[in-house]
């Protein structure tokens, strides 16, 4: 006899918030309005569901006109004071600056593996996973936030990227928690 496994709050949401945010990175380049769109509409669906976004999620729509944010395309990056490691993300279309310093001895503390207090599966009703085989994703929840893919979720959570080189080449983080709903690049192109 299997345990029943906890149901998490919100998972409707999260999966619409998911796809949107993968739509505006498609459309970000291809349809800075459509980019826009979405993005602001997976934000809003956050904030009236009051779910939080993972930061890293967070830090790629720009906060005025919450378009996806990728290095060369819809945003600058530059890395503004060498010595003490400031870089600077702004965005093409309405101007945005964002600054974060970068320091090597920075740790978040959601990388702790002891500040997770509870991980939850978003296994279907039935306990079965999806039709193709895949696994559900997994949720953590920290001080009342959640994660989706067990990773980190912290407010006050500063981008560390080494150079604004390395940013350019490897880009923002994506979210790949919800591996049914992902968007093969390549197949749209």
């Amino acid at each position: 006899m299997s345990k029943k496994q906890k149901q998490c709050q919100g998972r409707d949401t999260y999966h619409r918030m998911n796809y949107l945010y993968q739509a505006s990175k498609l459309m970000a380049g291809r349809n800075d309005f459509l980019s826009s769109y979405l993005g602001h509409q997976c934000r809003a669906i956050g904030k009236k569901s009051v779910l939080k976004m993972e930061p890293a999620v967070k830090r790629t729509i720009c906060k005025r006109c919450s378009i996806f944010l990728k290095p060369g395309e819809t945003a600058d990056v530059e890395v503004e004071d060498t010595g003490r490691g400031v870089c600077v993300i702004s965005c093409l279309r309405c101007g945005f600056q964002k600054r974060y310093h970068n320091d090597g001895n920075y740790s978040m503390w959601l990388d702790n593996p002891a500040s997770v207090a509870e991980s939850l599966n978003f296994a279907s009703d039935s306990g079965a996973s999806s039709s193709k085989g895949q696994q559900p994703p997994t949720v953590s929840r920290v001080n009342g936030h959640v994660a989706q893919n067990a990773t980190r979720v912290h407010e006050k959570s500063p981008i560390v990227p080494k150079t604004g080189k390395e940013v350019a080449k490897e880009g923002f983080p994506v979210l790949s928690s919800c591996e049914e709903m992902q968007i093969d690049e390549e197949e749209a192109s």
